[in-house]
């Protein structure tokens, strides 16, 4: 019998990203669904409280569609709610704000064919458009889209395009981390590790993430990035000296990198000035979102993002 396939998909980044953005992702999921061979069910895993009116015509749509209400939950609680409400033998994680490419479901999957393989990691990419996304998609942590088709073993994963066999999910979910937002998935990986499972990355399985909004969004990400990054940190790369020296590295990191992928993302030189201050002003404002945690300053530790 074909292992059943349950889609959970967060409803928190709508939030930020905004509906049109997150019904295009629903409708490429759908011809995703469309094109696998095996059964599927989508979980939409929502807090009602800020998400109050779920209503989507999922009428005629491939799979079973189920909104799933988790009042008072954000990102990666949602995820594990999610998990524990599917019924599939193979749990996908997608979010609300990505956009799957043609294939991608299919392509995810095809590794779980081995029994040995617990974990399936995709490919994420920042959707270089304007300037404003083309400066975090070479500057960011994100990769840039690959051309490539492998499937080896990786350290690390993004919660956005990931795969787990059930049992190995609900046996290592996102762990609960106070006071940072997007560390959880950081933590599961070492967890995994720790317990002699591996996370196979296949590279043609890839979805377009987009940048972070400008204005306020810009802002809190940065600081909360910091501010997470900082809670992950041992020893002297826990102290200011750390800090200094990872944003000595991140922006020598934007400058080599806007250089060197500058004409895969198609950026003249021209937009080079402005891919530079964009990344500088972030990482400035991660490194302002250490001190401020080095210094125990309460507005830093309540940003949720």
């Amino acid at each position: 019998m074909n292992p059943r396939v349950s889609i959970v998909v967060e409803w928190d980044n709508v939030l930020l990203a905004g509906s049109i953005r997150a019904n295009a992702m629903l409708r490429t999921l759908a011809a995703e669904i469309q094109g696998c061979d095996l059964p599927c069910e989508t979980l939409l895993c929502h807090d009602p409280v800020a998400v109050p009116n779920l209503e989507l015509d999922v009428h005629g749509l491939p799979g079973i569609w189920r909104p799933v209400p988790v009042p008072g939950s954000r990102y990666y609680d949602l995820k594990n709610r999610g998990a524990l409400e599917a019924s599939g033998d193979i749990i996908v994680f997608l979010d609300s704000d990505v956009i799957p490419e043609p294939g991608w479901l299919k392509t995810l999957l095809e590794p779980f064919a081995d029994p040995s393989v617990q974990v399936v990691a995709g490919h994420s990419y920042i959707d270089p458009g304007e300037v404003y996304s083309k400066a975090f998609a070479l500057t960011w942590f994100f990769p840039l889209r690959t051309e490539t088709r492998s499937i080896q073993p990786v350290s690390h994963f993004f919660a956005n395009n990931v795969a787990f066999r059930r049992g190995t999910f609900l046996a290592h979910p996102f762990p609960t981390m106070d006071s940072t937002s997007r560390g959880a998935c950081v933590q599961l990986a070492k967890d995994l590790a720790a317990s002699g499972i591996t996370i196979w990355k296949t590279s043609a399985a890839q979805v377009a993430h987009p940048a972070p909004q400008p204005g306020r969004h810009f802002v809190l990400r940065a600081l909360a990035q910091g501010r997470d990054r900082l809670h992950r940190e041992q020893g002297w790369r826990a102290s200011f000296l750390g800090s200094f020296a990872r944003y000595g590295h991140n922006c020598g990191r934007g400058l080599v990198s806007t250089f060197r992928g500058r004409r895969q993302v198609h950026l003249a030189w021209t937009g080079v000035p402005a891919v530079l201050a964009i990344c500088f002003s972030y990482y400035s404002l991660c490194f302002a979102g250490e001190v401020m945690t080095h210094l125990r300053l309460p507005a830093v530790r309540r940003i949720q993002i």
